[in-house]
């Protein structure tokens, strides 16, 4: 789709072969993008809630390495955490899948990390 980030691409190619239980195709939409919307609003009143001191008062790179403890700490207080590491269920495909990933709240590293991006942003 013209228009569309790498990120929004790696997303609906990860949501690709994820059909609904009937079979038919879900929509990205309902797939990942809502649960990552209510994702970035409960980081933001997360950071928020968290009383941190002002962020526009501190040097750019210690406000980047605070947002960056803050969604790691947000992300694990959420449950998201890597899949276990044998092969039986590492490359297991829900792995890779984002919905599947937002879901079960565990993913192989690259699919967390994009995870982290995009509820970071």
């Amino acid at each position: 789709t013209p228009g569309w980030t790498w990120r929004m691409r790696a997303i609906a190619v990860a949501c690709a072969a994820s059909p609904s239980r009937s079979g038919a195709r879900l929509p990205v939409q309902a797939l990942v993008h809502e649960p990552f919307s209510r994702l970035r609003t409960d980081f933001r009143a997360y950071v928020d809630a968290a009383n941190l001191v002002p962020l526009e008062e501190v040097p750019e790179a210690l406000r980047l390495y605070t947002l960056a403890a803050s969604l790691c700490a947000f992300m694990a207080k959420e449950g998201f955490t890597g899949c276990e590491r044998s092969d039986s269920t590492y490359y297991r495909a829900e792995n890779s899948l984002m919905n599947r990933v937002l879901e079960r709240r565990c993913g192989i590293p690259i699919t967390l990390s994009i995870a982290y991006i995009v509820v970071g942003e």
